[in-house]
């Protein structure tokens, strides 16, 4: 098993942009014991028409993914009651999801530890915090993508929300913004 993270061209990475870039509508588990980097990663997932599973433990992983068989999971080294590693090796020693391709989140990897890795059972590894495009080098690795032209996205390519008008967001979205999302910015600011 090579976890070295293959890359696209530099030049598809470049470019590929996540207003216009779809993937296969598929399920990807994110497991992290930090609600917020799980929200940042459902967040980024979900916009590039991926379905997301989370689980704040390597348990609950395991549960879920025997559950959903998702195409692929991020996994966090370091959570409570089963760590990444451990769950990552009992994942890959059950038939029914040996096959599903796991990637190591971590905060730190020495490079003396990558055989350990190997050993483990990752298929590629990201270093937090998470940089976009190289989650998108992994994910184009198992999942298929395809570039798509939104009649909504205006032609210089700004961000639909930039010309959104407040007046006009749901009372319901507006508060779930200020009371849930809101609170958790300065957490998902430093997770960026």
């Amino acid at each position: 098993v090579d976890i070295s993270q293959e890359t696209l061209p530099e030049s598809s990475v470049q470019t590929m942009n996540l207003n216009n870039t779809r993937y296969a509508k598929e399920t990807v588990l994110v497991v992290d014991d930090q609600a917020p980097i799980r929200f940042m990663l459902r967040e980024i997932l979900e916009k590039i028409n991926l379905d997301v599973a989370e689980a704040s433990d390597g348990r609950e992983a395991i549960e879920k993914a025997l559950e959903i068989s998702p195409k692929l999971i991020f996994m966090d080294a370091k959570m409570p009651r089963l760590n990444g590693r451990k769950a990552t090796r009992e994942l890959k020693s059950n038939p029914a999801t040996q096959d599903i391709p796991v990637c190591l989140m971590t905060a730190s990897m020495r490079i003396s530890a990558q055989d350990d890795i190997m050993t483990d059972g990752f298929n590629a590894m990201l270093t937090k915090p998470i940089i976009i495009e190289e989650m998108i080098r992994v994910l184009a690795r198992f999942i298929p993508a395809q570039a798509v032209t939104d009649s909504r996205q205006p032609a210089n390519g700004a961000s639909l929300l930039q010309g959104m008008d407040v007046a006009v967001i749901d009372p319901a979205l507006k508060e779930k913004l200020e009371t849930e999302i809101h609170p958790c910015l300065p957490e998902l600011q430093q997770g960026m």
